[in-house]
Parts: C-alpha cells; sequence; structure tokens
C-alpha cells in the first residue's frame, strides 16, 4: 500500500511539474530570417556593425513579413561582444543557402503577454534596400542562430514582399 501511495504521488508530481512547465511556455526568439547575404563592417574580423539582408518576421506577427535589411550594432561589453561576432559569422554561413533561421532576445511567460506586445515594438526594423544605413539597432542577444523548421514561418519567409 505504501508503495501505490508514493507511486500516485510521483505521478502527480511529475504532472504538476509538467503543468507548470507549460503554463510558463514562452517565445524564445524574437526575429524569423531567411538570409540572403551579410554584410559587416569594418571587416569580419574586428566587425562592430552588420547588415543582414533577406526575408525578416518576428514570431508575434509572422503575416508582417518583409525584404530589406537589419542593421544591428555590435554590443558594447567585450564579453557580449564574442558572442555577437559568432551569432553574426553563423548568420553569415547561411545567407544564400535557402535555410531558415530563427535568433534574437525574447523571452516572456504566457501571463505576460502586455510586456511581450511592449517588447515586440521595440524589435529591430527591417529597413528597405534604399535606405542607407544609418543609427544601427543594438544586436538581441539569446540562444544563438538556430534552424526553423516551422512550414508556415518559412513559406511566409519565402513570399515576402519588400
Amino acid at each position: 500500500m505504501k508503495r501505490y501511495a508514493t507511486a500516485i504521488f510521483l505521478a502527480d508530481s511529475c504532472l504538476l511539474l509538467f503543468v507548470t512547465l507549460e503554463s510558463s511556455a514562452s517565445e524564445l526568439v524574437a526575429i524569423y530570417a531567411l538570409v540572403d547575404k551579410v554584410e559587416m563592417e569594418p571587416n569580419e574580423k574586428s566587425p562592430q556593425t552588420i547588415q543582414v539582408w533577406g526575408a525578416f518576421s518576428t514570431d508575434r506577427d509572422p503575416a508582417a513579413t518583409k525584404r530589406g535589411y537589419l542593421y544591428f550594432r555590435a554590443p558594447f561589453a567585450s564579453e557580449y561582444m564574442n558572442i555577437a561576432v559568432k551569432e553574426w559569422m553563423d548568420l553569415k554561413a547561411v545567407a544564400g543557402t535557402g535555410q531558415a533561421v530563427a535568433f534574437g532576445q525574447r523571452y516572456f511567460y504566457i501571463d505576460q503577454m502586455a510586456a511581450a506586445d511592449a517588447y515586440a515594438k521595440t524589435l529591430p526594423r527591417v529597413r528597405p534596400a534604399s535606405e542607407k544605413p544609418t543609427s544601427p539597432d543594438g544586436y538581441p542577444l539569446n540562444i544563438g542562430v538556430s534552424k526553423l523548421t516551422n512550414a508556415a514561418a518559412i513559406d511566409q519567409l519565402k513570399h515576402a514582399k519588400p
């Protein structure tokens, strides 16, 4: 009988943990991208800014996919600079391959949707190709650059308009 009670307790604990994890699910990345090309300035060995050209959307509004470029500046702190450059090289590696990726910082619990909506308004804007690069946005570090497997999001990126 004691083993049966212990088994029920463990099963209930696991269920509670699972429900808690599900209720705190979040949006982990900010930007979905189909990268055409990457330009680092002044050079790849010590970049200070990056232009990422292609099609972009946020996971908050995948229907608002646009073509153009994102323009970022390097983080000011050296320990973050190294991480950003690694991510920039990852973006360069997928440029022109047709592999859609996700990157950028975002993490909100389900009960923080108002904060998530406010944060979405601060995401870097997709600049039209005709706009000269000025006033770069800060680069949003997070969990790195990851391959995007969401077929609907990939399709929207492939059909983005300027």
